[in-house]
């Protein structure tokens, strides 16, 4: 079973802008140019919960909390509640963060489900006896996340939606000290890749996809909005692109016309 007091626990909150979450699906979500991540919370193992920001801006690894990345050199599991959106964000709606792979990555979800809890948040603290997610938090979410409010214009509500932030990362550890541990075996890999790609094969397909989508976020912030269409050219939809496809195009890029070899392995 996994301690809490050595996991990493985090919850990120996302501009998403117009871009509707549920009928968008959480890939294509954080894959969009436009989103980008503009807190972090987290806690190291059972210290209390930090919030981490840029006023707004994307979160770059290179101003990333000495203790976060101390912590992510060491191989610490980091623990998210609905894990596989907040893997994905860590991954592709920040800057420069390095590669956080399905094996260091736990959701307390999974746990709380198996001891018959619901499944949401929100429902499991409160029936633990917890104070379940900050009341305000749907209406700050959709201040910060949605219609991009300022910050710095908006102190009092911005201090409210980082206390929110803390707030569900204190919640997700409280909930996952009082269920049952899982022992390791009984931890599914949160992402779902391993289980349909060759060994060695998602790791390899994450990281091009990662550096791609670096790329397509200093087309978007450097390039005025007429010009945003060169993304689309540049850079097709992950959508039904397999790894010989992303390989044979990167090949194109670098002068290589013939792109890898097609012949059968």
């Amino acid at each position: 079973m996994f301690n809490a007091d050595d996991l990493i626990w985090i919850d990120f909150e996302v501009f998403g802008g117009a871009l509707d979450l549920k009928a968008a699906g959480a890939f294509r979500y954080v894959a969009e140019a436009s989103t980008h991540t503009i807190v972090l919370s987290y806690a190291i193992g059972n210290a209390p919960a930090l919030t981490w920001h840029a006023d707004g801006a994307i979160l770059d690894w290179n101003c990333a909390p000495n203790e976060l990345r101390a912590a992510y050199e060491r191989r610490k599991t980091f623990a998210a509640w609905n894990a596989s959106f907040d893997a994905a964000v860590w991954n592709y709606a920040t800057l420069g963060f390095p590669f956080l792979a399905p094996e260091r990555v736990i959701d307390p979800m999974v746990q709380a489900g198996v001891s018959n809890l619901p499944t949401d948040l929100e429902h499991a603290s409160r029936y633990l006896g917890g104070p379940g997610k900050q009341k305000d938090g749907k209406a700050l979410i959709r201040m910060f996340s949605i219609e991009g409010a300022n910050p710095r214009e908006c102190p009092a509500e911005w201090k409210r939606f980082l206390a929110y932030a803390r707030q569900d990362v204190e919640a997700m550890r409280d909930v996952y000290r009082k269920t049952r541990p899982l022992p390791h075996e009984e931890w599914p890999p949160i992402l779902g890749v391993r289980a349909y790609q060759p060994e060695g094969r998602s790791d390899r397909y994450a990281l091009r996809a990662q550096r791609r989508n670096a790329c397509d976020r200093r087309c978007h912030r450097h390039r005025p909005p007429a010009d945003r269409a060169h993304r689309r050219g540049c850079h097709p939809s992950y959508a039904g692109e397999t790894d010989r496809d992303l390989d044979a195009r990167h090949a194109r890029r670098r002068g290589n016309a013939r792109g890898p070899d097609r012949r059968r392995s």
